[in-house]
């Protein structure tokens, strides 16, 4: 009786927390616009003859180039065009935006991985990227690092990942869909206003905690929106005090999965719209639980709900 009222203080506590938290996020007017420090780098698919020195006059012909030239605070501005390059190392904190999302598109056949990011506070905006695929890999973006702001782009056709990694990133305003997942992320990102559809596996799966996902169009993917372990010795061990996530108001639906979870007991589940209405929304995971040693595994089914599931679909 005593571990039930304990487990029930902890839970009335989360959700009281919470409130205050949410509230402050979507009320903040947070801005995720590239801003120049330094130079401008250009790249230009039409300088075919040279000479290259990446000025306005003299863009660079090849994106990784442009990237390869530049120093923390440059921008690199990629013109209109078809480039078909891959594998750019971005070990400086800079900003690589397109002139125009559908008209500025980076094809990636024959390439593993596209922008590789290792430095933070890297910001890549209103760019296409497609097609990254080679032995059974791909990412169109490939995150290590944290404090990166990706927007507004369109991310297509990477067999395995359109997003991957990182922490405390923002994601926003992106259209990913037809890759293998969509996006996969660890902890303390925000994921907002993306349109996720059409993916083989999870349209957004987030591990480790502490991710705000929010105002997502998540639909016909193999799976929607799915929390993970990323580690395999979290699996020993009852995750309960682990940061856990926020997931609301998001569209979630006509995926053949719409919610998962694995080993994570507290997820803040709320206001999303699942196209079937059921008070509360019950979604379906797994834990992993240690009753004597860490090596002495128990498998149990677990709920989370949304309390609060929308009546109606949100225009994202």
């Amino acid at each position: 009786m005593r571990k039930v009222l304990v487990l029930g203080i902890i839970i009335l506590f989360l959700i009281l927390e919470t409130g205050p938290l949410t509230a402050e996020i979507f009320n903040n007017n947070i801005s995720f616009t590239p801003t120049v420090d330094n130079r401008i780098i250009y790249v230009d698919d039409d300088n075919i003859e040279g000479p290259w020195d990446g000025s306005e006059e003299h863009p660079f012909r090849r994106v990784r180039d442009g990237v390869d030239a530049s120093v923390s605070g440059d921008t690199v501005f990629i013109k209109n065009g078809f480039y078909h390059q891959g594998y750019f190392n971005v070990d400086e904190s800079i900003t690589i935006i397109g002139e125009d999302r559908d008209s500025t598109i980076i094809d990636g056949y024959g390439y593993t991985c596209g922008f590789d990011i290792w430095a933070d506070s890297v910001k890549i905006c209103d760019l296409t990227l497609q097609n990254y695929e080679k032995t059974g890999m791909g990412f169109a973006i490939n995150i290590h690092s944290e404090n990166n702001i990706i927007s507004g782009n369109r991310i297509m056709g990477c067999i395995s990942y359109g997003l991957y990694g990182g922490i405390n990133n923002k994601i926003t305003n992106n259209l990913i869909y037809k890759n293998g997942y969509g996006i996969r992320a660890f902890s303390k990102n925000i994921i907002m206003r993306n349109i996720v559809e059409n993916n083989n596996y999870f349209g957004i799966s987030i591990g480790i905690g502490s991710n705000i996902v929010a105002f997502n169009n998540v639909t016909r993917n193999g799976g929607g929106i799915q929390v993970y372990t990323v580690l395999e010795f979290d699996r020993k061990y009852c995750p309960i005090g682990k940061p856990f996530n926020i997931i609301v108001k998001n569209n979630i639906l006509l995926n053949e999965i719409n919610g998962y979870f694995e080993n994570f007991i507290f997820n803040y589940w709320r206001n999303n719209y699942w196209y079937q209405y059921d008070k509360p929304k019950v979604i379906r995971g797994k834990i992993w639980w240690s009753t004597v040693t860490p090596d002495h595994i128990i498998e149990r089914n677990w709920i989370n709900f949304d309390w609060r599931p929308a009546k109606e679909p949100y225009d994202i």
